[in-house]
Protein backbone atom coordinates (compact mmCIF):
# COMPACT_ATOMS: atom_id res chain seq x y z
CA UNK A 1 0.00 0.00 0.00
CA UNK A 2 2.60 2.44 0.89
CA UNK A 3 4.88 1.62 -2.22
CA UNK A 4 1.96 2.03 -4.18
CA UNK A 5 1.03 5.64 -2.64
CA UNK A 6 5.09 6.46 -3.46
CA UNK A 7 4.92 5.52 -7.42
CA UNK A 8 1.53 7.79 -7.06
CA UNK A 9 3.45 10.42 -5.62
CA UNK A 10 6.29 10.05 -7.55
CA UNK A 11 4.70 9.97 -10.98
CA UNK A 12 4.61 13.36 -12.92
CA UNK A 13 1.86 14.58 -15.82
CA UNK A 14 -1.56 15.70 -15.27
CA UNK A 15 -3.65 12.87 -14.63
CA UNK A 16 -1.43 11.90 -11.64
CA UNK A 17 -1.47 15.77 -10.20
CA UNK A 18 -5.23 14.53 -10.03
CA UNK A 19 -4.88 11.75 -8.70
CA UNK A 20 -2.34 13.05 -6.15
CA UNK A 21 -4.83 15.68 -4.89
CA UNK A 22 -7.43 13.16 -4.58
CA UNK A 23 -5.27 11.02 -2.34
CA UNK A 24 -4.20 14.09 -0.15
CA UNK A 25 -8.08 15.00 0.29
CA UNK A 26 -8.89 11.39 1.34
CA UNK A 27 -5.95 11.09 3.77
CA UNK A 28 -7.55 14.69 5.17
CA UNK A 29 -11.08 12.77 5.39
CA UNK A 30 -9.47 9.80 7.59
CA UNK A 31 -7.98 11.69 10.05
CA UNK A 32 -10.96 13.97 10.48
CA UNK A 33 -13.27 11.07 10.35
CA UNK A 34 -10.98 9.10 13.32
CA UNK A 35 -10.58 12.33 15.44
CA UNK A 36 -14.66 12.84 15.93
CA UNK A 37 -14.95 9.18 16.01
CA UNK A 38 -12.33 9.10 19.14
CA UNK A 39 -13.71 12.46 20.65
CA UNK A 40 -17.50 11.55 20.51
CA UNK A 41 -16.67 7.56 22.42
CA UNK A 42 -13.90 8.41 24.54
CA UNK A 43 -14.81 10.29 28.01
CA UNK A 44 -12.57 10.90 30.94
CA UNK A 45 -13.10 8.39 33.60
CA UNK A 46 -14.36 10.92 35.74
CA UNK A 47 -16.69 12.35 33.60
CA UNK A 48 -20.36 12.44 35.00
CA UNK A 49 -23.11 11.17 32.49
CA UNK A 50 -24.79 13.82 30.80
CA UNK A 51 -28.32 14.16 29.85
CA UNK A 52 -30.35 12.77 27.14
CA UNK A 53 -33.85 13.65 27.37
CA UNK A 54 -35.87 15.35 24.64
CA UNK A 55 -37.82 17.43 26.93
CA UNK A 56 -37.39 21.10 28.42
CA UNK A 57 -38.45 19.35 31.73
CA UNK A 58 -39.05 16.01 33.22
CA UNK A 59 -40.38 14.72 37.13
CA UNK A 60 -39.45 11.56 38.46
CA UNK A 61 -41.35 10.67 41.58
CA UNK A 62 -40.65 8.30 44.46
CA UNK A 63 -39.49 5.16 42.95
CA UNK A 64 -39.32 6.28 38.70
CA UNK A 65 -35.88 8.17 40.67
CA UNK A 66 -33.86 5.33 40.16
CA UNK A 67 -34.03 4.67 36.29
CA UNK A 68 -30.35 4.60 34.18
CA UNK A 69 -29.45 7.81 34.24
CA UNK A 70 -29.36 7.89 37.99
CA UNK A 71 -27.74 4.61 38.25
CA UNK A 72 -24.93 5.83 36.37
CA UNK A 73 -24.54 9.70 38.77
CA UNK A 74 -25.91 7.95 42.22
CA UNK A 75 -22.33 6.96 43.27
CA UNK A 76 -20.98 10.75 42.46
CA UNK A 77 -24.19 12.48 44.28
CA UNK A 78 -24.02 10.27 47.51
CA UNK A 79 -19.90 10.28 47.96
CA UNK A 80 -20.56 6.47 48.14
CA UNK A 81 -16.32 5.89 48.60
CA UNK A 82 -15.75 7.83 51.86
CA UNK A 83 -19.21 7.02 52.82
CA UNK A 84 -18.76 2.88 52.76
CA UNK A 85 -15.55 2.80 54.23
CA UNK A 86 -16.41 4.91 57.17
CA UNK A 87 -19.28 2.20 57.06
CA UNK A 88 -17.35 -1.37 57.16
CA UNK A 89 -15.46 0.34 59.76
CA UNK A 90 -17.91 1.07 62.34
CA UNK A 91 -19.59 -2.41 61.07
CA UNK A 92 -16.59 -4.21 61.94
CA UNK A 93 -15.76 -2.59 64.96
CA UNK A 94 -19.27 -2.94 67.02
CA UNK A 95 -20.06 -6.43 65.17
CA UNK A 96 -16.92 -7.97 65.15
CA UNK A 97 -18.31 -10.23 61.64
CA UNK A 98 -16.01 -13.26 60.74
CA UNK A 99 -16.46 -14.34 56.66
CA UNK A 100 -16.64 -17.88 58.14
CA UNK A 101 -20.20 -17.91 60.10
CA UNK A 102 -21.08 -14.41 58.79
CA UNK A 103 -24.59 -13.57 56.00
CA UNK A 104 -24.66 -10.06 55.27
CA UNK A 105 -27.99 -8.60 53.33
CA UNK A 106 -27.40 -5.05 51.96
CA UNK A 107 -31.25 -3.15 51.76
CA UNK A 108 -31.55 -0.62 49.14
CA UNK A 109 -28.61 -1.77 47.70
CA UNK A 110 -27.12 1.33 45.45
CA UNK A 111 -25.21 0.60 42.90
CA UNK A 112 -23.54 -2.21 44.54
CA UNK A 113 -20.64 -0.93 45.73
CA UNK A 114 -21.08 -1.86 49.17
CA UNK A 115 -21.63 -5.72 48.47
CA UNK A 116 -19.17 -5.67 45.92
CA UNK A 117 -16.70 -4.57 48.78
CA UNK A 118 -17.95 -7.06 51.39
CA UNK A 119 -17.50 -9.86 48.90
CA UNK A 120 -14.06 -8.88 48.29
CA UNK A 121 -12.98 -9.19 52.29
CA UNK A 122 -14.35 -12.30 52.57
CA UNK A 123 -18.05 -11.89 53.55
CA UNK A 124 -20.89 -13.71 52.44
CA UNK A 125 -22.65 -10.51 50.83
CA UNK A 126 -26.07 -9.82 48.81
CA UNK A 127 -28.32 -6.83 48.04
CA UNK A 128 -31.49 -6.12 47.31
CA UNK A 129 -33.82 -3.30 45.82
CA UNK A 130 -37.17 -2.51 43.79
CA UNK A 131 -35.42 -0.64 41.07
CA UNK A 132 -34.78 -3.15 37.97
CA UNK A 133 -32.20 -0.30 36.73
CA UNK A 134 -30.75 -0.82 39.95
CA UNK A 135 -29.78 -3.64 39.95
CA UNK A 136 -29.00 -4.69 36.20
CA UNK A 137 -26.46 -1.78 36.79
CA UNK A 138 -24.75 -3.55 39.91
CA UNK A 139 -24.78 -6.80 38.28
CA UNK A 140 -23.33 -5.05 34.84
CA UNK A 141 -20.41 -3.42 37.02
CA UNK A 142 -19.65 -6.57 39.39
CA UNK A 143 -20.51 -9.13 37.84
CA UNK A 144 -19.69 -11.67 40.98
CA UNK A 145 -21.93 -10.28 43.00
CA UNK A 146 -26.34 -11.12 43.72
CA UNK A 147 -28.61 -8.57 43.80
CA UNK A 148 -32.58 -9.04 44.27
CA UNK A 149 -34.89 -7.49 42.69
CA UNK A 150 -37.83 -7.07 45.19
CA UNK A 151 -39.72 -5.45 47.99
CA UNK A 152 -38.58 -5.54 51.86
CA UNK A 153 -42.34 -5.59 52.74
CA UNK A 154 -42.49 -9.18 50.80
CA UNK A 155 -42.41 -11.41 53.82
CA UNK A 156 -41.13 -14.27 51.79
CA UNK A 157 -38.92 -12.30 49.97
CA UNK A 158 -36.00 -14.48 52.31
CA UNK A 159 -36.04 -17.25 54.44
CA UNK A 160 -36.16 -16.78 58.38
CA UNK A 161 -33.16 -17.25 59.92
CA UNK A 162 -31.12 -16.55 56.88
CA UNK A 163 -28.79 -13.63 57.64
CA UNK A 164 -26.45 -12.71 60.46
CA UNK A 165 -26.36 -8.65 59.37
CA UNK A 166 -28.65 -6.60 57.90
CA UNK A 167 -27.44 -3.55 56.67
CA UNK A 168 -29.99 -0.38 55.73
CA UNK A 169 -28.37 2.76 55.20
CA UNK A 170 -28.71 6.28 53.24
CA UNK A 171 -32.03 6.83 54.40
CA UNK A 172 -33.57 4.13 53.10
CA UNK A 173 -36.07 3.19 56.13
CA UNK A 174 -37.40 6.37 55.32
CA UNK A 175 -38.87 5.35 52.27
CA UNK A 176 -40.92 2.77 53.89
CA UNK A 177 -44.13 3.90 55.14
CA UNK A 178 -44.77 0.60 57.21
CA UNK A 179 -42.20 0.51 59.67
CA UNK A 180 -44.02 -2.10 61.70
CA UNK A 181 -43.91 -4.35 58.62
CA UNK A 182 -39.83 -3.69 58.20
CA UNK A 183 -39.09 -4.43 61.48
CA UNK A 184 -41.45 -7.92 61.26
CA UNK A 185 -39.42 -9.24 58.11
CA UNK A 186 -36.17 -8.20 59.64
CA UNK A 187 -36.66 -10.00 62.73
CA UNK A 188 -37.79 -13.07 60.62
CA UNK A 189 -34.92 -12.78 58.32
CA UNK A 190 -32.34 -12.59 60.99
CA UNK A 191 -30.69 -15.53 62.92
CA UNK A 192 -30.92 -15.26 66.66
CA UNK A 193 -28.76 -12.20 68.29
CA UNK A 194 -28.01 -11.19 64.82
CA UNK A 195 -27.88 -7.49 63.93
CA UNK A 196 -29.73 -4.94 62.33
CA UNK A 197 -27.38 -1.77 61.03
CA UNK A 198 -29.47 1.22 60.48
CA UNK A 199 -28.95 4.97 59.32
CA UNK A 200 -31.26 6.96 61.61
CA UNK A 201 -31.25 10.94 61.38
CA UNK A 202 -32.84 13.64 63.94
CA UNK A 203 -35.34 14.85 61.85
CA UNK A 204 -35.36 18.11 62.99
CA UNK A 205 -31.99 18.66 62.58
CA UNK A 206 -30.07 17.01 60.33
CA UNK A 207 -28.57 18.87 57.15
CA UNK A 208 -28.38 18.08 53.85
CA UNK A 209 -24.96 17.21 52.98
CA UNK A 210 -23.29 17.66 49.92
CA UNK A 211 -21.72 15.48 47.30
CA UNK A 212 -18.01 15.50 46.67
CA UNK A 213 -15.97 14.94 43.81
CA UNK A 214 -13.19 14.32 45.58
CA UNK A 215 -13.81 11.44 47.86
CA UNK A 216 -10.37 11.65 50.09
CA UNK A 217 -11.57 14.98 50.94
CA UNK A 218 -11.70 15.17 54.52
CA UNK A 219 -14.53 16.48 56.14
CA UNK A 220 -13.52 19.90 58.80
CA UNK A 221 -15.78 21.94 60.82
CA UNK A 222 -16.18 25.67 59.44
CA UNK A 223 -17.92 26.86 62.57
CA UNK A 224 -16.30 27.04 66.04
CA UNK A 225 -19.92 26.00 67.20
CA UNK A 226 -22.49 24.09 65.79
CA UNK A 227 -23.19 25.12 62.34
CA UNK A 228 -26.68 26.47 61.02
CA UNK A 229 -28.75 23.53 59.67
CA UNK A 230 -28.65 23.30 56.24
CA UNK A 231 -31.54 21.46 54.15
CA UNK A 232 -30.82 22.96 50.48
CA UNK A 233 -27.03 22.48 49.09
CA UNK A 234 -25.89 22.98 45.41
CA UNK A 235 -22.83 21.00 43.78
CA UNK A 236 -21.42 21.55 39.76
CA UNK A 237 -20.59 18.28 38.03
CA UNK A 238 -19.18 18.25 34.64
CA UNK A 239 -22.50 18.26 33.04
CA UNK A 240 -24.97 19.48 35.12
CA UNK A 241 -25.47 21.53 37.71
CA UNK A 242 -27.04 19.35 41.25
CA UNK A 243 -29.25 20.61 43.77
CA UNK A 244 -31.03 18.93 46.23
CA UNK A 245 -33.87 20.13 48.86
CA UNK A 246 -35.65 18.79 52.07
CA UNK A 247 -38.73 20.50 52.63
CA UNK A 248 -41.29 19.32 55.39
CA UNK A 249 -44.87 18.82 54.17
CA UNK A 250 -46.12 17.42 57.56
CA UNK A 251 -44.72 16.67 60.97
CA UNK A 252 -43.65 12.89 59.91
CA UNK A 253 -43.82 13.56 55.97
CA UNK A 254 -40.41 15.73 53.78
CA UNK A 255 -40.35 15.98 50.33
CA UNK A 256 -37.02 15.35 49.27
CA UNK A 257 -36.23 17.35 45.90
CA UNK A 258 -32.95 16.74 43.38
CA UNK A 259 -32.90 19.15 40.53
CA UNK A 260 -30.55 18.47 37.69
CA UNK A 261 -29.66 21.12 35.12
CA UNK A 262 -28.13 20.59 31.93
CA UNK A 263 -24.93 22.71 31.57
CA UNK A 264 -25.77 22.51 27.58
CA UNK A 265 -29.22 23.15 27.11
CA UNK A 266 -30.58 23.86 30.59
CA UNK A 267 -33.22 21.01 30.05
CA UNK A 268 -34.49 20.00 34.06
CA UNK A 269 -34.86 16.97 35.48
CA UNK A 270 -36.30 16.81 39.07
CA UNK A 271 -36.60 13.67 41.48
CA UNK A 272 -38.99 14.02 44.17
CA UNK A 273 -39.10 11.59 47.00
CA UNK A 274 -41.50 11.28 50.14
CA UNK A 275 -39.78 10.32 53.09
CA UNK A 276 -41.46 8.96 56.32
CA UNK A 277 -39.44 10.44 58.94
CA UNK A 278 -40.78 9.44 62.25
CA UNK A 279 -37.85 10.71 65.28
CA UNK A 280 -35.62 8.08 66.52
CA UNK A 281 -36.85 7.03 69.61
CA UNK A 282 -39.89 5.97 67.89
CA UNK A 283 -38.70 4.18 65.71
CA UNK A 284 -36.31 2.49 68.17
CA UNK A 285 -39.65 1.94 70.63
CA UNK A 286 -41.19 0.57 67.88
CA UNK A 287 -38.17 -1.74 66.73
CA UNK A 288 -38.31 -3.19 70.51
CA UNK A 289 -41.34 -4.33 70.06
CA UNK A 290 -40.40 -6.16 67.36
CA UNK A 291 -38.26 -7.98 69.09
CA UNK A 292 -34.95 -5.82 68.68
CA UNK A 293 -32.81 -4.25 71.24
CA UNK A 294 -30.10 -1.45 71.29
CA UNK A 295 -25.95 -2.84 70.64
CA UNK A 296 -24.63 0.33 69.83
CA UNK A 297 -24.50 3.84 68.35
CA UNK A 298 -22.31 6.28 66.40
CA UNK A 299 -22.63 9.67 64.97
CA UNK A 300 -21.69 10.04 61.32
CA UNK A 301 -19.81 13.42 62.00
CA UNK A 302 -16.56 11.76 60.57
CA UNK A 303 -18.46 10.26 58.14
CA UNK A 304 -20.26 13.20 56.53
CA UNK A 305 -19.63 16.03 58.65
CA UNK A 306 -23.32 16.28 60.77
CA UNK A 307 -23.78 14.78 63.63
CA UNK A 308 -27.30 14.33 63.74
CA UNK A 309 -27.41 11.30 61.91
CA UNK A 310 -26.21 8.48 63.02
CA UNK A 311 -25.35 4.77 62.29
CA UNK A 312 -27.25 2.77 64.79
CA UNK A 313 -26.91 -1.04 65.60
CA UNK A 314 -29.68 -3.20 66.80
CA UNK A 315 -29.61 -6.88 68.21
CA UNK A 316 -32.00 -9.43 67.54
CA UNK A 317 -33.65 -10.98 70.62
CA UNK A 318 -34.20 -15.10 70.90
Amino acid sequence: MIKYLNTILDAKGYDTVVLKYLVFLTIIVIIYLFYWYTKSNIRPANMSEGFSQEQPFVLKTNEQVYDNFYAEVYDELHCTKKRLHWTVEQILKMTEPTPKNSIILDVGSGTGKLVNKLCRMGFSTYGVAKSKEMVEHSEKTYPEIHITLGNVSDPMLFENSTFTHIICTQFTIYQIKDKKTFFRNFYHWLKPNAYLILHLVDDKKFSAISPLKDDEVQWKPFYKTEPPRQTDNIAEFEDFQYKQSYKSSDSKTITYTETFTDKQNNHIRQNEQTLFMENVDELLALANKEGFILHGKVDMTECNGDKHQYLYVLERQM
